[in-house]
């Protein structure tokens, strides 16, 4: 199974997500937003593939960053 990660793949918080899913059978695949903006990935086919995807942002809320 394979999920699609859309994150900075050298991010430390990907590289823990994708050690975790691995020891639970995922095969995750990292892909940056400059990859997708710049169409070095093509998303369509990515997600074609995918069960899950997930989108790592931070969202600013009461003046502080959270990860969401």
């Amino acid at each position: 199974m394979k999920i699609l990660l859309i994150s900075n793949p050298e991010n430390r918080r990907t590289q823990f997500f994708k050690e975790a899913a691995a020891q639970q059978g995922y095969r995750v695949v990292a892909v940056s937003y400059l990859d997708l903006l710049t169409e070095k990935v093509n998303l369509a086919e990515e997600l074609a593939e995918a069960v899950c995807l997930r989108i790592d942002h931070r969202e600013k809320l009461d003046g502080t960053w959270h990860l969401t």
